[in-house]
């Protein structure tokens, strides 16, 4: 039975990336994500990852010091903020770790510190022990440092907690997953990523600090207050990275393309079918991916498209749970 080179790298832990390099480095006929892979292959790339074969090709995650310049993160972690690196609340590292224990493969460095810089805490309802509906600075700060008193706050759940407007912020692992699979785009030059259904900026947060070399980073929603929220809190937790982020009030079925073509999007509620997803879809520039859940609820998917110079492909990954892309009125209209 053949697998695509994406079901080989999940099965071996390894970036797609990865095994795309691989496959061209010991003669194996492997372009993108999609192609089939013989039995054969496959143990001929099994036998490449167990003896630590690694072609020349294939750089290291580490952005540390190889090329004599600082990275974008780390530029950005010696400027005022909420916190460093090292203080990063115990309950959210510790959540982070257990959740990255169960990713397919290992997130990059900078991806991983990412997501423990950036603390779901600050973005979330107060019904889940968050800060997301502070109106000053002030009110904020406090919140957090009750938050950092608490031995188990609800906000570093495993599980989705409430955001507001009757929408959850998404598990962790999701997050993590969602970023995961497009992390090799995030290391191109210029890159420029659409958050769809931002919420109050959680994702769109992560992604312009994991970005190598953002050109733009843009969060889109039709909740006015999640957009407000969003800057406030962007703006009080990491004043240092608000230049990178741009939040948007909008439709975001309809995508944002003013800012187009895009290398990453990123859904945050499910399309109902794969036809609802022509416009964002076309926001792709070429090698571009989306990622995100498609389908009605109850039978979702987890998929990854990216554009071809013809057509896309479509790798589905696993079932899933989501909120659906909805217009306000039936958000609202539940709240």
């Amino acid at each position: 039975m053949k697998v695509t080179v994406l079901q080989l790298a999940v099965e071996l832990k390894q970036q797609p990336s990865f095994i795309l390099q691989l496959c061209k480095h010991i003669g194996i006929d492997g372009s993108s994500n999609s192609d089939l892979l013989t039995p054969d292959e496959c143990r001929k790339i099994l036998f490449a990852v167990n003896t630590g074969v690694k072609p020349k090709s294939i750089s290291s995650h580490n952005d540390s010091a190889s090329e004599g310049k600082e990275t974008h993160l780390n530029r950005l972690l010696k400027l005022p903020s909420l916190r460093s690196m090292d203080e990063s609340t115990q309950g959210w590292k510790n959540l982070l770790d257990s959740q990255i224990d169960r990713l397919p493969f290992e997130p990059s460095p900078r991806l991983r510190q990412a997501f423990e810089y950036v603390d779901r805490a600050w973005f979330v309802s107060a019904r889940a022990d968050g800060c997301g509906e502070c109106k000053t600075q002030n009110e904020f700060m406090k919140k957090w440092n009750s938050i950092r008193r608490k031995s188990s706050p609800a906000c570093y759940s495993s599980n989705p907690v409430y955001l507001g407007y009757n929408v959850n912020n998404s598990a962790t692992f999701m997050h993590l997953i969602g970023a995961l699979f497009v992390q090799d785009q995030l290391n191109k030059k210029h890159v420029r990523v659409l958050d769809v259904g931002c919420g109050t900026g959680f994702t769109t947060s992560v992604f312009a600090l994991a970005a190598k070399d953002p050109e733009v980073i843009v969060g889109i929603d039709h909740i006015e207050d999640f957009i407000e929220r969003a800057n406030r809190l962007t703006k009080w937790s990491m004043p240092e990275l608000t230049h990178r982020l741009t939040f948007v009030h909008q439709d975001a079925r309809l995508g944002h393309p003013a800012h187009a073509p895009y290398d990453v999007i990123h859904l945050g509620a499910a399309a109902p079918s794969d036809a609802s997803l022509a416009l964002l879809l076309s926001n792709l520039r070429v090698g571009g991916q989306l990622i995100g859940p498609v389908g009605e609820y109850g039978s979702q998917e987890f998929v990854l498209f990216t554009r071809t110079a013809s057509s896309f492909e479509r790798d589905s990954l696993f079932g899933v749970r989501y909120t659906m892309l909805q217009n306000k009125e039936e958000q609202l209209s539940k709240y």
